[in-house]
């Protein structure tokens, strides 16, 4: 699990802030396909001992959590792709795009801002002595990407951490916390490291246009 997501998941069972909203971005949007008494197929892509999954099991029980390659109708990477450069970022977005059915749904939970700007940070610390890449990558640049995967209705969906994480008190052990503004309410922060924490919503269109 990453260390944004550890130190976010205060008691094993309680669930997640982000995790929350995702979960009920995700049921609202499957409200219709419920009514009708209709079971949609959820991918979840997280990292190890991620916990979205187990919740959306949970509070989600009309839809089905499945880890097969077939098609799906939601795949959701949370929280796992500033770590790729480019390249990888690209290509793990076309996978999970290829795999919806038409008319899915595919949600990223990561680092995403307004500006045009891609920022790489290669983190290098006692637990990543070779580096931990962390990159921020920019809301039309990402639009771009999906739009030209044939993915439509893009949306960025900042999130807002609802409660203070304090920082360590020891400075080599790193994890996220915040720092309250005025405007921007609290900003996640891992180390220096501004964390700007987005869901990305696309939708691939239907069979019928």
């Amino acid at each position: 699990m990453s260390d944004a997501l550890a130190r976010l998941a205060l008691i094993p069972d309680q669930v997640m802030p982000s995790d929350q909203d995702l979960t009920d971005l995700v049921r609202a949007r499957l409200a219709e396909r419920s009514g009708r008494g209709e079971r949609a197929r959820i991918r979840v892509l997280e990292p190890q001992g991620g916990l979205l999954a187990r919740h959306l099991r949970a509070l989600a029980p009309e839809h089905d959590l499945v880890d097969d390659d077939g098609p799906v109708d939601v795949a959701i990477a949370n929280g796992v792709l500033h770590h790729l450069p480019a390249p990888d970022f690209a290509e793990a977005v076309g996978e999970l795009t290829g795999s919806l059915r038409p008319g899915g749904m595919l949600v990223l939970f990561d680092y995403f801002h307004v500006h045009d700007q891609e920022l790489e940070t290669l983190e290098r610390t006692a637990a990543h002595p070779a580096g931990l890449l962390h990159v921020v990558r920019a809301y039309g640049a990402t639009r771009r990407l999906l739009e030209d995967l044939e993915m439509r209705w893009v949306e960025f969906h900042p999130f807002r951490q609802p409660f203070d994480l304090p920082a360590s008190d020891d400075p080599d052990h790193l994890r996220t916390h915040t720092v309250m503004t005025d405007e921007r309410g609290r900003l996640c922060l891992r180390g220096s490291l501004l964390q700007p924490w987005c869901h990305v919503v696309a939708h691939r269109p239907a069979a019928d246009g």
